[in-house]
């Protein structure tokens, strides 16, 4: 294992991981993780991957993680606008892991708001990848959605881009637990796995407030891959694995990414496959069933790298 950091053209330093415990390596996992959260959590997956002879890299998004100097930077992605740059790290790292990592395929996993991400950068710069894991996605917001794009705007023009609102917070949030028999916390919505949980909880690096236009961005960055005129730059050959959890709140317990499914299907792609899991929630990769969750996506992925 090791870390370094990537220098961006506009100054900012984005903190990356590779686990490479591995002899002979079949291939490369690049991994975009969620909102509220950073990659050394999936390090436990990652582990498992380098088992099976898969290298994995991930990076801290802007605001995120070890990419910001302090706690107090957590929740902006320091700008306003600035879903393309988010994007383009992703891009960057790819192009550095095929700069090491020579000859050998990459898969892009993306989970949550690293879904939607995943899913612009495969409209954007989709030819270095050899597959797309998008996990934890959700569909079109709808009606949702419209409400929180009124909201947002509103919130920017009385407070600005860089205020945190408790109102969108809880316009995003406030209703993810609402399925889930006698809660003990307002994050069961996660995972069935209590300790995992409480983890997260308790993790100063996860959760917390996000300000006006991250939440800009990212229902931008939603609507952008929900509409299909968008996607037809996409491979129609290019593998897709949509992977969730079946009462994941955030892919309206499959509804959503069903959604999804049918989407890139109705602008031709050819080869994508769906797993839903019964019974689990958002964070699947920290699920009570996480270890077929796990041999799920290996299977999948030795799939597509043994074509390489």
């Amino acid at each position: 294992m090791r870390e370094s950091r990537m220098e961006r053209p506009d100054g900012v330093s984005i903190y990356y991981k590779v686990w490479d415990d591995v002899s002979n390596p079949v291939g490369v996992l690049q991994i975009a993780h969620g909102m509220g959260e950073y990659i050394e959590r999936y390090d436990p997956f990652a582990r498992y991957l380098n088992r099976k002879g898969i290298i994995v890299y991930g990076n801290d998004h802007r605001g995120h993680g070890k990419t910001i100097g302090s706690t107090a930077e957590l929740g902006s992605f320091g700008e306003r606008n600035a879903w393309q740059k988010v994007v383009e790290d992703m891009q960057a790292l790819s192009r550095l892991i095929r700069r090491n990592e020579r000859n050998l395929p990459l898969v892009l996993l993306g989970h949550s708001m690293g879904s939607f991400l995943a899913r612009t950068y495969i409209v954007k710069g989709q030819d270095s990848l050899e597959g797309v894991i998008i996990m934890g996605t959700g569909g079109k917001p709808g009606m949702i959605g419209k409400i929180g794009q009124m909201l947002i705007h509103r919130e920017i023009r009385k407070h600005g881009w860089e205020d945190k609102s408790t109102q969108i917070n809880k316009l995003v949030f406030g209703s993810n637990n609402k399925a889930i028999p006698n809660p003990k916390t307002s994050m069961d919505w996660l995972s069935r796995d209590e300790k995992q949980v409480e983890l997260y909880i308790k993790d100063p690096y996860c959760g917390g407030q996000f300000d006006n236009g991250f939440y800009e961005d990212l229902l931008n960055g939603v609507l952008y891959v929900s509409n299909s005129k968008n996607l037809m730059t996409v491979p129609k050959a290019l593998p897709l694995l949509l992977i969730s959890g079946g009462e994941d709140p955030v892919g309206n317990r499959g509804k959503g990414v069903k959604q999804v499914e049918e989407l890139l299907k109705s602008i031709g792609m050819k080869n994508v496959k769906t797993i839903l899991y019964s019974g689990a929630r958002h964070e699947i990769l920290n699920e009570i069933n996480r270890q077929e969750v796990f041999e799920d996506i290996f299977q999948w992925l030795s799939k597509i790298m043994s074509k390489q």
